[in-house]
Formats: C-alpha cells, sequence, structure tokens
C-alpha cells in the first residue's frame, strides 16, 4: 500500500536537516485541515504574496515531516511551505500519518502535497481575515 503512495522527485533542503531528502507526492482525496496557522501569519502572507483587498487563494506544495521532538505532542507531523513551517497536521491526521512519515523518512524521502493558502484579506477599518492553509491528502 505505501509505494502507490511514493513518486519520484528532485532534492530537496528539508529544514535545517543536513541530509538530502527526496519530494514524495501523496495521493490526495481530502482537504485536511491544518492547524495553529494563527501562529504563523507571516510565513503564510509571505508565501503568498501578502493580504489583498479580496484575499488570497494561492495554490502551493507542502512538505509533511515528522517532528518527534515537539514538546506539545510526539506523532506531531509539521507542515512547511517555500522553506517555512506554516503549522501542523491536526492530532488526527497527524497519528494516520505518521507510519508513512517514518517509512519516508527511513527512505531519505519527505511527503508533499498540493496545498492552498486561503482568506488573508485586508479591507481596512478592522475588516481583516487570517490566512489559513488547507492540504490535499489521503487522510482524514
Amino acid at each position: 500500500m505505501l509505494r502507490r503512495l511514493f513518486g519520484g522527485g528532485d532534492r530537496l533542503r528539508a529544514g535545517s536537516a543536513a541530509r538530502q531528502l527526496q519530494p514524495v507526492p501523496l495521493l490526495g482525496g481530502f482537504s485536511v485541515e491544518v492547524v495553529g496557522e494563527s501562529n504563523y501569519q507571516d510565513a503564510l502572507g509571505k508565501v503568498c504574496g501578502g493580504r489583498t483587498e479580496d484575499g488570497v487563494d494561492h495554490d502551493c506544495t507542502a512538505v509533511l515531516r515528522a517532528e518527534p521532538t515537539n514538546p506539545y505532542d510526539p506523532n506531531a507531523i509539521r507542515v512547511g511551505v517555500n522553506g517555512l513551517l506554516v503549522g501542523y497536521l491536526n492530532r488526527h491526521a497527524a497519528l494516520a500519518f505518521r507510519p508513512v512519515a517514518d517509512r519516508l523518512a527511513l527512505e531519505g524521502k519527505v511527503g508533499t502535497c498540493n496545498a492552498t493558502i486561503v482568506g488573508g484579506w485586508d479591507r481596512s477599518h478592522g475588516d481583516r481575515g487570517h490566512f489559513g492553509i488547507r492540504l490535499d491528502l489521503g487522510v482524514n
């Protein structure tokens, strides 16, 4: 089953890790929510080019990596875009995805999926929306 999830890709430097990880596009099918985006508004804004009057609907590629040293959840899966941390999979999705992330890491690979950054409008007079990100990933 895991072989269906794996594909080819270019080399990618994953965070501050010294080794190169090969990105592997993962099958989608579900819109998975990311948590903690409120802590990463600057990073999300940087990825999509900042706030606009009507908000954004910015397609991108997310990189998913296990973060076993996370002090809040040893099963945490971090979500990065363009090398920036933008949030984490929710606990349920992280638990489901963790075996895949661990297997990929053992093979020197990292999971990627399509993502969309939404929100981020600024219409002045206090009408300002937060950025959020949705993942097209085969867990829910």
